[in-house]
């Protein structure tokens, strides 16, 4: 008894089972169910999915081709599968798949088309010697070609590795070029591919400052959509051939808006710091200023005070001077007066003396003694209190004298200062009669 190849599906595989029992277990299936049963549908021939697919392919249904081709394959016996005649079927599938990934990009068309041939290559085995064989087995390189590329892209693209996700879309599109395909279909992963790359930007720039870092996004979609560009056919009246140049201006304007909106950010921060530097600068300079306005008050406090205290010091040393002076003058005046006074009352007593050897006691000497005497006693007075007062005013003038020397010297002008140095010199000069101190001073 020949095997039978059940169908894929669960409702034909059921049908199968049905049809193989013998008929008085049919029956008695039939009466056993509540209902009258439906009447089976009878399975399609392989030809006849055949021109199922046929039909769908004419309407441009080239998923539905491509399963109806699957199904012709499956309704073919296993020694059918393995030959020539299911190698063809399993093709057709495969050729369906791709026209309907021409269509919409759709990578998992690919995949359908892959499986089938997957399919196909596993039942005939290694050691098929089917002459399609080397055609199957081409035609599953040229979709991994395609497939496993876009595969890749999209798991970059996922993980954010955009110069990753385009290196393999371009990869994709080079083996549709070297395979002849349609320049629109290459032109429609190109497409998905920039728009990936604008959404990746978009989501990356939130603030001027992100624009640098992010902007090669949109320069590697327009340089991927230029060369697609490039390689337009004179005669594609496609679709993507007008999205693709509307896509290369919309880059064009969108990277020169970012580019200007970078630059206008970046002179507005310089034209920033530049002010901030310049309000720095006057701010450092103004608070010098206050410093030297500050220093420059506290030197002409200094100044005023020493100049005070320095006039102090000169009318104290002047006074002193004064004072030690009169002082000296007026010790000396009765040191001077002193000697010449007695030698006067000694010379007039003597006369008196000599008068009254004379005249005996005819001449009466009583008032000039008392007058002689109190002479004398105002003498003595006179050249005491000239002695005391002099040498307390000559002490006093001294003292003063020195008070004001010491003011001026601590309170001298600094090296460097404006003005004449301040001298002061005491000049002594004695006469026969006084004692002098002349004072000198220049400012």
């Amino acid at each position: 008894m020949p095997l039978v190849a059940f169908p894929s599906s669960p409702a034909a595989c059921f049908l199968a089972v049905a049809l193989a029992l013998p008929p008085f277990l049919a029956t008695t299936t039939a009466l056993a169910a509540p209902g009258p049963a439906p009447a089976a549908a009878k399975p399609k021939s392989s030809s006849a999915w055949l021109r199922t697919g046929e039909a769908r392919e004419r309407t441009s249904d080239f998923v539905g081709a491509g399963q109806a081709y699957r199904n012709a394959l499956d309704a073919l016996s296993p020694k059918g599968q393995r030959a020539n005649e299911g190698a063809r079927a399993a093709g057709l599938s495969a050729d369906a798949y791709v026209q309907a990934f021409q269509l919409d990009g759709n990578v998992a068309h690919l995949d359908s088309g892959i499986e089938v041939l997957d399919y196909w290559l596993q039942q005939a085995g290694p050691d098929n010697r089917a002459s399609l064989r080397k055609s199957i087995e081409l035609k599953m390189a040229q979709l991994r070609a395609i497939r496993d590329p876009l595969a890749k892209s999209k798991e970059a693209l996922d993980a954010g590795k955009l110069e990753e996700a385009t290196e393999y879309s371009e990869a994709a599109i080079e083996a549709l070029e070297y395979q002849q395909h349609e320049w629109s279909v290459g032109a429609r992963i190109a497409l998905q591919t920039a728009n990936a790359q604008v959404i990746a930007y978009d989501a990356s720039v939130e603030e001027v400052d992100d624009i640098e870092p992010n902007l090669r996004k949109l320069e590697t979609a327009k340089r991927t959509l230029e060369e697609l560009q490039s390689k337009r056919p004179p005669d594609d009246q496609s679709s993507e051939g007008a999205l693709v140049q509307q896509r290369v201006r919309e880059l064009e304007d969108r990277i020169r808006d970012e580019q200007r909106r970078l630059q206008d950010e970046q002179l507005a921060r310089q034209q920033e710091q530049e002010e901030a530097a310049r309000a720095e600068a006057e701010r450092k300079r103004q608070q010098e200023l206050e410093q030297e306005r500050q220093r420059l008050a506290a030197e002409t406090k200094d100044d005023t005070a020493r100049a005070r205290k320095r006039k102090l010091g000169i009318i104290l040393l002047a006074t002193g001077a004064v004072a030690t002076a009169a002082g000296a003058g007026v010790m000396g005046e009765g040191l001077a007066f002193a000697p010449g006074a007695r030698r006067s009352g000694d010379a007039e007593q003597a006369e008196a003396d000599a008068l009254e050897q004379m005249y005996g006691d005819a001449y009466s000497r009583d008032d000039f003694d008392r007058d002689l005497q109190q002479f004398r006693d105002d003498l003595q007075v006179r050249t005491l209190g000239m002695s005391v007062g002099g040498s307390v005013l000559l002490a006093g003038g001294l003292a003063t004298g020195i008070a004001g020397a010491v003011i001026l010297v601590k309170n001298r002008r600094p090296k460097g200062a404006r003005g004449g140095q301040d001298k002061l010199a005491l000049t002594p000069s004695v006469s026969r009669s006084q004692v002098h101190l002349s004072l000198t001073t220049r400012f």
